[in-house]
C-alpha cells in the first residue's frame, strides 16, 4: 500500500510540475510578445483555467499527502 501511495504521490507532483511550466511559459510569451486584444484575452483565458486546475490539483496532493502521514 506505501509503494502505490508514493507512485501516486510522484506522478501526481510531475503533473504539477508540468502544468506549473506551461503556465510560466504561457505568461512569459504574453510579456515578450506583448500580445494585444482578443488574443491576449483568450490566452489570459486558458492561463487562468490552468492556474485554477493547478490550486486544485495541488489541494488534492495536500489531501493525500495528509492522508498518507496519517495512515503511517
Amino acid at each position: 500500500m506505501k509503494k502505490n501511495t508514493e507512485i501516486c504521490f510522484l506522478e501526481n507532483a510531475k503533473q504539477l510540475k508540468i502544468l506549473s511550466k506551461a503556465i510560466w511559459c504561457g505568461l512569459r510569451s504574453i510579456e515578450s510578445a506583448r500580445l494585444s486584444g482578443a488574443f491576449r484575452d483568450a490566452t489570459m483565458t486558458i492561463i487562468t483555467h490552468q492556474i485554477d486546475r493547478l490550486c486544485k490539483d495541488a489541494e488534492k496532493l495536500k489531501s493525500q499527502l495528509e492522508e498518507t502521514l496519517c495512515h503511517e
